[in-house]
């Protein structure tokens, strides 16, 4: 495993932690539900990751100018570190794993709208066409989201590099993106992990549950609330 760590520049820091402090508080007062909780997750994830959707609420909780687009860039910490992964690997192919929408175009927006990936929209046929190109070592970059390729893919015939540029709670999802190139016939005696995460955020604490296997929203609120202190 390869832990990289990135900071957040201060107004996006200070935005994250706008967010974590209003879930805190709903969590002390006991009055969050699951599903608020769930949400919060996924808003604390977007500004770690670099881009969040502007739900009115949003809008309100952190004062952001109306905008016409869905979501908003905020940072680039994390398509920064990994372009800078690549150009370290120099040629050797990076299967990169991604969560929400606005991180693809993102990430095809700093290493170019060329670079395939397997998610929503693709279809089987054009995942196995990416399938076949990767092991041929053909695709420098692939970028995949694990509920798409976690299962049924092999990628084992060439590379030995994983990033997530975008961390994942579910335990099996993140072993599963991992085994589509940890998998007998990879000609590698290792297979390199790396995680791009944002310092003092739920990056850290996402990576923490996932690899004590833990699940649910019990590690958010746990984790959370060690963080702060």
């Amino acid at each position: 495993e390869n832990n990289i760590r990135v900071d957040l520049p201060d107004k996006v820091m200070s935005l994250y932690t706008t967010l974590e402090d209003d879930l805190v508080a709903k969590l002390d007062s006991k009055i969050v539900v699951a599903s608020t909780a769930a949400a919060a997750s996924i808003k604390l994830r977007q500004v770690a990751n670099g881009g969040i959707y502007l739900d009115p609420e949003v809008q309100a909780l952190v004062k952001l100018p109306k905008s016409t687009r869905e979501w908003v860039n905020l940072h680039t910490e994390k398509v920064d570190a990994l372009a800078d992964l690549i150009e370290e690997l120099q040629g050797s192919p990076l299967l990169v794993a991604y969560d929400f929408a606005h991180d693809l175009d993102r990430l095809q927006e700093k290493l170019g709208k060329e670079v395939p990936y397997i998610g929503g929209g693709i279809s089987m046929k054009r995942s196995t066409e990416l399938a076949n190109l990767w092991n041929a070592g053909k695709l420098p970059v692939l970028l995949g989201h694990p509920q798409a390729m976690s299962h049924g893919l092999n990628l084992q015939e060439m590379g030995h590099h994983v990033a997530w540029h975008s961390m994942t709670w579910d335990y099996e999802l993140y072993d599963q993106f991992i085994r589509r190139v940890l998998r007998q016939g990879n000609k590698s005696k290792k297979v390199f992990v790396h995680h791009i995460m944002a310092r003092g955020t739920i990056d850290e604490v996402m990576l923490a549950a996932t690899k004590f296997k833990r699940r649910g929203q019990n590690a958010l609120f746990d984790a959370l609330k060690s963080l702060r202190k």
